[in-house]
């Protein structure tokens, strides 16, 4: 299975504690093969609150969540703080 983020994806995480966003994803996009899974995807996760994602199966959250972990900590994509 090939697994690809593509170029445009952009996640940041800030560790420091300021009132930006903890986490900040731009233009995510996950493919398997010719498969995109999502597609786009952008979001901010505020501090001090609880995010989840809501979807039918097959919906992409796993895969938002798995990407996203991936980017800030591998920092392949965008920039860590």
């Amino acid at each position: 299975m090939n697994h690809q983020t593509g170029n445009d994806a952009h996640a940041s995480a800030d560790v420091a504690g300021t009132s930006a966003p903890n986490v900040s994803v731009q233009g995510l996009t996950k493919r398997y093969g010719e498969v995109t899974a999502i597609d786009g995807v952008s979001f901010s996760l505020q501090p001090g609150t609880v995010t989840g994602f809501l979807g039918p199966n097959g919906a992409g959250k796993s895969t938002t969540g798995g990407a996203t972990v991936r980017s800030v900590k591998r920092g392949r994509a965008g920039r860590r703080r």
